[in-house]
């Protein structure tokens, strides 16, 4: 866990970079196999592909992550 004093110091960026390691968000996709949920870091890294929205948020509940969804 970071101390007040670290944060207080921290840039813009890093500050970002702090959040996108507990957000994710989860977006349709088409694929091969029909209609997907894609769940991204919310960096933009692809870190899964589900059958249904609903498994996609369990995905990111169980990663520890906060996850919303994209159109």
């Amino acid at each position: 866990m970071l101390k007040p004093s670290e944060v207080r110091n921290m840039t813009p960026q890093a500050l970002i970079l702090l959040g996108a390691m507990e957000t994710a968000y989860i977006r349709r996709i088409e694929t091969e196999f029909g209609v997907q949920y894609a769940l991204y870091r919310a960096d933009g890294v692809e870190l899964a592909v589900t059958d249904t929205r609903e498994l996609a948020f369990l995905a990111a509940r169980q990663n520890g992550l906060e996850a919303v969804s994209a159109h």
